[in-house]
């Protein structure tokens, strides 16, 4: 009988950790969704009050009266000083924005796409430019004109800095309703970098709607 009652305590103890072993992955793994799915939507989510107050600090409601293009503010920087620039969100064929950051590029308005009334009728960039941008299964990226166009174009970087100088982790797009092809009036510090790139750390920016 102390056998049989010692085996029987021995299998009843072994079946017990048996399930416990299979239980526990499962409770752990329940675990660790129920903290991850919280850490995701908390993520992505943005409080309306930071929102608010870091585009009110940005923000302006009247639009600077002297400013420059984006052209002129990149030959005439040679040290880091303040500019005030009017640019028209966009890189080209490719994005201008960042994600999740509130910084975005602009581009020189006045050539910008490239448009053919930019051109003397007479000249021979006039004559050779002369299909139609709009026509369908046109690509930009494929073409030689556009191409030209798009690599002689100004731009510049905008970038929205808090208190520490970092980045702010806000989409520009969200931070201040922004949208591609959107003139834009900024004021900051512009400087070029080493790439040759004029970067502007703004301290403010106009959106003409």
């Amino acid at each position: 009988m102390p056998k049989l009652f010692t085996l029987a305590f021995v299998f009843r103890g072994d079946l017990l950790m048996r399930r416990f072993r299979f239980r526990l992955p499962i409770a752990l793994g329940l675990l660790a969704v129920g903290l991850i799915i919280p850490a995701v939507g908390c993520q992505g989510s943005i409080d309306p009050a930071e929102l608010a107050a870091r585009r009110d600090a940005f923000l302006l409601t009247e639009e600077p009266a002297e400013k420059m293009s984006v052209a002129e503010a990149k030959e005439s920087v040679t040290d880091p000083q303040d500019i005030v620039v009017l640019g028209q969100i966009g890189a080209g064929s490719s994005a201008p924005w960042s994600d999740g950051e509130a910084q975005f590029i602009v581009s020189e308005v006045a050539l910008l796409g490239f448009s053919d009334e930019d051109l003397d009728d007479d000249s021979e960039d006039s004559a050779a430019h002369a299909h139609d941008h709009d026509a369908e299964g046109h690509d930009p990226s494929t073409c030689p004109f556009c191409s030209q166009a798009e690599a002689d174009v100004a731009r510049a970087i905008v970038k929205f800095q808090d208190e520490q100088g970092r980045v702010i982790g806000i989409d520009a797009r969200k931070l201040f309703e922004l949208e591609e092809k959107q003139l834009v009036v900024v004021t900051g510090r512009g400087e070029v970098d080493t790439l040759g790139n004029l970067v502007i750390a703004a301290s403010g920016i106009y959106v003409r709607r």
